[in-house]
């Protein structure tokens, strides 16, 4: 598949040729992310981090806005990331509508060169709850 050999290619580099943690749902430096989520941000499976989704919430002219925050590899294929919703922790996680993602931002990571960083804008609904989650999957061909 697209995904295959560029993800052999990546653990290779990161992992030489005979090691065993190399599967995508491995955690070698157990962090909580897996070989799959460290490919698809662009970050380092050989040393822990604690990147990923971020929230930040501001006040301005007496307005609350919430901007979540994450990164993607800007090398990877095969993947895709994004962020999931739901109005509740039990009930099913569902993209966030293609709409919404349109206000998205993308700048290079000026921290790491094989990521990107974005920037979403929500806009909170004072009577509902709003989960997030950040999710690193593969595409189908």
């Amino acid at each position: 598949s697209e995904f295959d050999a560029p993800f052999d290619l990546w653990t290779e580099e990161h992992f030489g040729p005979n090691e065993t943690r190399t599967k995508p749902e491995d955690d070698p430096d157990g962090d909580g992310k897996s070989n799959l989520e460290e490919y698809g941000t662009g970050s380092d499976p050989t040393q822990p981090d604690q990147d990923g989704l971020k929230i930040e919430i501001i006040e301005e002219d007496g307005k609350i806005k919430v901007e979540l925050k994450f990164q993607k590899s800007s090398t990877a294929k095969g993947v895709r990331v994004g962020l999931k919703q739901s109005s509740a922790l039990d009930d099913p996680f569902t993209p966030i509508d293609p709409e919404e993602l349109q206000s998205a931002t993308e700048s290079p990571s000026p921290s790491n060169p094989n990521q990107i960083d974005i920037k979403l804008p929500i806009t909170p609904k004072p009577s509902q709850n709003q989960f997030y989650k950040f999710y690193v999957e593969i595409e189908n061909p």
